[in-house]
């Protein structure tokens, strides 16, 4: 057997995990005082949520600050991070002076700790949670591919989720982005970014079968859309799991050469 393929028991193992990372817009222009008093809020809308009270003290749950913003991590359910948004969204529009947004996505994380000792999370699940919020404006629910195939699959969000498009970050990497919205929460507006490749495409709810897994997954847009093709023509990407064409040499959503 390859050497390399030999773990230790005490390696840090990959985890699948559901991020929502989130940020205060304009938090750098704030005093100092008015930075404490948001942070004090955001914390509070957090701990009430729903999803913070039931996984509170377990292991199927991390949530760190990032200065401006929060970063909530869950490892059970991948529906967790949606319903924690909608919680803190729904809120935040009864409080004008907090102008959040956020992003989610599921990726792989490893588990280690921070300079105290307190549990945390790196890895691909959290970066490409942060870079699709950075794509946002002031109260977007912005969701990463991987998330949106989740809620589409389980069809219990397809009217709130639609398309935005192929959009660049940082590093010149390219992320295919959904908004997540409705009278109730989000943002319904496309965002302002300057990121955006390809123009925004039509609603998820007007088309689920097609869109639920979009063709720029697979290269040529010439090429017919994945659920046209046999499953036997389809593998998943071995880092973040997104179906891909068998011919398929790296992932086009996470960059995981196969």
């Amino acid at each position: 057997m390859d050497p390399r393929l030999v773990t230790s028991p005490n390696e840090p193992q990959p985890e699948m995990a559901h991020v929502l990372f989130m940020d205060v817009v304009g938090y750098g222009k704030l005093t100092m005082r008015e930075q404490l008093v948001i942070n004090s809020q955001l914390t509070d809308m957090v701990r009430n949520t729903g999803e913070y009270r039931r996984d509170k003290g377990s292991d199927s749950f991390i949530c760190r600050p990032t200065g401006d913003g929060m970063a909530v991590v869950f490892f059970s359910n991948p529906t967790a991070a949606i319903r924690c948004a909608v919680e803190i969204s729904s809120l935040i529009r009864r409080q004008e002076s907090i102008r959040l947004r956020m992003g989610i996505h599921s990726g792989l994380v490893f588990r280690q700790k921070d300079i105290n000792q307190q549990p945390d999370v790196t890895g691909e699940g959290i970066i490409i949670a942060q870079r699709v919020m950075d794509i946002g404006d002031a109260n977007h629910i912005l969701l990463s591919q991987a998330i949106a195939e989740m809620l589409l699959r389980l069809g219990d969000w397809n009217d709130q989720i639609s398309e935005i498009g192929r959009m660049e970050v940082k590093h010149d990497e390219q992320l295919f982005v959904y908004n997540f919205s409705s009278e109730d929460f989000g943002n319904p507006n496309p965002p302002k970014t300057k990121g955006r490749v390809r123009s925004a495409g039509s609603s998820l709810r007007s088309n689920q079968s097609t869109l639920a897994i979009n063709s720029d997954a697979f290269g040529d847009q010439s090429k017919p859309f994945a659920n046209d093709l046999p499953r036997t023509h389809l593998r998943n990407c071995g880092r973040c799991g997104m179906l891909l064409h068998q011919n398929s040499v790296s992932c086009r959503h996470c960059g995981y050469k196969n």
